[in-house]
């Protein structure tokens, strides 16, 4: 079933690893984790090492245990959270190491933070989202395979979108989040990811306004 929380993939997925008690490698193998075979094979790594440092490092600065693990409910936190996860990012580009795959996700968690939890925030969370997203899905014939279902996610975000009583900009930042998190969940899934680079350009007028 599809569930808004898809949305938010890898928000979930940051804050339901144990990575504040946790030590850094394991930590941030559960973060970006999944099946991936290039991360498994990064496990040993010096780039997955100095990684797992810079993640640790910085939550360690803002979490120091685990009952302060930011509430996906919180605008503000998740907003926090972003900060600090661009403070992470920034870390990655101090070294000569492959650490595309990490960079990736802290970026695309950010940009999906800011459009989810910003000036949208109001709108999208008020909507009965989950809702749409059941009903939509159920307007489809998916298989839900795990190669498939990034873009059926993709094509139902459309539905949902067209029944949101937002304004244009607050439908876009939804757009925007919906195909980045599906992107990293394609990201994620697949055997050979490449070298990604994070572009917001790409979700960009997603939802064009034909008013």
């Amino acid at each position: 079933m599809f569930r808004f929380v898809l949305l938010i993939v890898s928000c979930l997925a940051l804050t339901n690893a144990d990575v504040f008690g946790s030590n850094s490698e394991d930590g941030l193998l559960s973060y970006v984790g999944l099946n991936n075979s290039r991360i498994n094979e990064m496990l040993n790594s010096d780039g997955l090492k100095f990684a797992g440092q810079c993640y640790y490092a910085v939550m360690k600065e803002e979490y120091n245990n685990s009952s302060q693990q930011p509430d996906i409910k919180d605008a503000q936190e998740m907003l926090k959270l972003a900060d600090v996860l661009r403070n992470f990012s920034d870390c990655l580009e101090d070294t000569s190491f492959d650490v595309s795959i990490p960079r990736f996700v802290a970026n695309t968690i950010i940009f999906i933070i800011e459009n989810l939890y910003g000036d949208a925030y109001d709108c999208i969370f008020k909507s009965n989202i989950e809702g749409l997203f059941i009903y939509c899905a159920s307007q489809y014939n998916y298989t839900q395979t795990m190669e498939q279902l990034p873009q059926e996610f993709k094509n139902v975000s459309y539905c949902v979108a067209g029944k949101l009583s937002c304004s244009h900009s607050d439908i876009e930042s939804f757009m925007a989040a919906t195909h980045a998190g599906a992107d990293l969940f394609s990201l994620l899934t697949n055997e050979e990811p490449g070298v990604p680079v994070f572009d917001s350009e790409v979700y960009e007028n997603l939802y064009p306004n034909i008013d």
